[in-house]
């Protein structure tokens, strides 16, 4: 096969590979950001994290941060008064159904050496499973902290939608130019679009010249240039790497992250600066959260409670009133006793002495009556209480509008 058929068969391929890859049309994805869980972090610094992580979610194309106001009742709801999932798989999950969103993002803020460390998982509601994971540690001036929360949550929000191109640039004209053992043409060479991200090894031959062969990294939303220089006969190459993102300029509450950094003092032990993916989590020893999640039952709400407690104070009224009808019973009863057949006082002395005991049984036996009644009645409103909120527990109530 001629060089000329190469490097069409390889744009031909990389062409079909991006388009088999691209959605035929980007539905837009709504996400709900958990609040961030400080790790030794103070709590002005976590809310000005978890607001950077909404500003930077919003300039994503396609992605549409949920408000505010609606994770937070969301998160009430599925958590009763300790408003907190703690970590629970199945919790998370119930605050992204209540929230409508597709993805839930959850993790960790934690302050090391002179930067934020994020440790972010991005949950699949409908699937009940940790979809990624991404690990970022943030550092600089506004503009640094802003490009690489952005870049954060391209990677844990939108890894498969978006591709990279990669170019050679090169005073020499006539040099080879391979991608992956490839030729794909001779420098001048335009650049080539809709690159899966990922490592290229990129060779580039020029007679009478050393060649030069290196791994270039195509990053997602870039244009990365490999800048090849020709000096004492040997090629040599240097990777830059230029963002396709709309380029906005650093929020407010950027630069109040970034003044706390001034400002702090760092912990002791910092931590290399690193930004991970995981395409899965790596299992690790421990409980499952599903069995934590059932040893630890969720809290109960609030109607929960209420129905309970009048299903628990009616039987308690009930027993009561049902003790005072028993009493005014056995004091009927027993003044029977000195009644003979034909209705004749047999003993009128003990007839008398029960006569005036059952003025006593009487009267407990009305209160007994009306206690019983009572408590019937906050029985079955305590068991309506309970079955109406156990019907209601799967969503939000109706007509809940969004503030």
């Amino acid at each position: 096969m001629g060089d000329g058929a190469k490097a069409t068969l390889f744009c031909a391929s990389v062409l079909l590979a991006g388009l088999a890859t691209a959605p035929a049309a980007r539905a837009e994805l709504l996400v709900a950001l958990y609040p961030l869980q400080a790790e030794g972090l103070e709590l002005d610094a976590t809310a000005e994290l978890d607001q950077l992580l909404r500003l930077q979610a919003a300039e994503l194309p396609g992605v549409t941060p949920q408000s505010r106001a609606k994770i937070r009742r969301a998160i009430k709801r599925s958590t009763g008064k300790d408003a907190d999932c703690r970590g629970r798989l199945q919790c998370l999950v119930r605050v992204g159904e209540r929230t409508g969103a597709a993805l839930l993002v959850f993790g960790s803020s934690a302050r090391r050496a002179d930067g934020y460390h994020l440790d972010l998982k991005a949950i699949d509601v409908d699937e009940e499973k940790i979809l990624r994971r991404a690990e970022a540690y943030l550092s600089g001036d506004a503009s640094a902290l802003s490009d690489a929360t952005r870049e954060l949550l391209l990677r844990l929000l939108l890894p498969d939608q978006l591709t990279g191109t990669l170019a050679v640039s090169m005073l020499v004209p006539g040099a080879r130019v391979l991608f992956d053992g490839i030729e794909v043409g001779v420098t001048p060479l335009a650049p080539l679009p809709e690159l899966q991200p990922r490592l290229y090894t990129v060779e580039v031959l020029l007679e009478g010249a050393a060649p030069l062969r290196t791994n270039v990294l195509v990053r997602q939303a870039s244009t990365t240039t490999l800048r090849v220089d020709l000096e004492d006969g040997k090629l040599s190459g240097t990777p830059e790497h230029v963002s396709h993102l709309v380029k906005t300029a650093p929020p407010t509450v950027a630069h109040r992250l970034a003044r706390r950094l001034q400002t702090a003092a760092p912990p002791e032990q910092p931590t290399a600066a690193a930004v991970e993916m995981v395409e899965a989590p790596t299992p690790t020893p421990g409980p499952d959260p599903r069995a934590a999640e059932a040893a630890e039952p969720p809290a109960l709400s609030t109607l929960m409670l209420t129905g309970l407690s009048l299903v628990g104070a009616g039987a308690l009224v009930g027993l009561l009133g049902a003790g005072g009808v028993a009493a005014w019973g056995v004091g009927y009863a027993n003044a029977s006793q000195y009644v003979d057949a034909s209705g004749s006082i047999n003993d009128p002395e003990g007839f008398d002495q029960a006569i005036a005991d059952q003025g006593l049984n009487v009267g407990l036996g009305t209160a007994g009556g009306v206690g019983a009644s009572v408590g019937l009645l906050a029985l079955a409103s305590g068991v309506g209480l309970i079955l109406y909120d156990s019907s209601s527990a799967g969503g939000d109530m109706l007509g809940e509008a969004d503030e």
